[in-house]
């Protein structure tokens, strides 16, 4: 790999050609190969392509060292700028609850979102339930069954009783 002096790597630097380049911009976005593979490549070839195709190549492509570079390159720099985001939405919401001018519905909206982002209040339920099932087939004798851990089970029925 060769590094720009800023530290920089780009596809082209991976060896990538245009197409490659752009299914891995794709595939990032969508996260699904087959339809990166699609948009990146159905234009150019100037003929149809089956989805199956689209899928079989794209997983192909997932598999080459210098995709998976630049794959890795891309998600850095996409959790980097979503990081920036939050840190200047959670700025902003600072700055409003913290303003003297602002309206105290603002206030209390701000700061019920930086709790929220904070988690200080969150709904937990816990449901902690022993239960023992008896079990009785015909001609099998009965089996005492303990349950640890289960969760409540809802049946449906065409009906409106409960």
């Amino acid at each position: 790999m060769v590094e720009k002096d800023s530290g920089e790597v780009t596809a082209e630097d991976l060896g990538l050609n245009e197409k490659q380049k752009r299914f891995c911009e794709y595939y990032v976005k969508n996260q699904s190969a087959g339809q990166a593979y699609y948009r990146a490549y159905a234009t150019d070839l100037g003929k149809e392509l089956t989805m199956g195709s689209c899928y079989t190549n794209g997983a192909r492509l997932l598999k080459l060292d210098k995709i998976k570079n630049y794959l890795n390159i891309l998600h850095k720099e996409t959790k980097k700028k979503n990081l920036m985001e939050v840190e200047e939405i959670l700025g902003e919401l600072v700055e409003i609850a913290t303003t003297p001018a602002t309206k105290t519905s603002d206030k209390l909206r701000a700061l019920e979102l930086l709790g929220k982002h904070q988690a200080m209040w969150q709904d937990k339920v816990t449901v902690d339930q022993n239960s023992t099932i008896e079990i009785n087939l015909t001609g099998i004798e009965t089996i005492p069954m303990n349950v640890i851990e289960s969760s409540p089970t809802y049946l449906l029925s065409d009906n409106n009783e409960e």
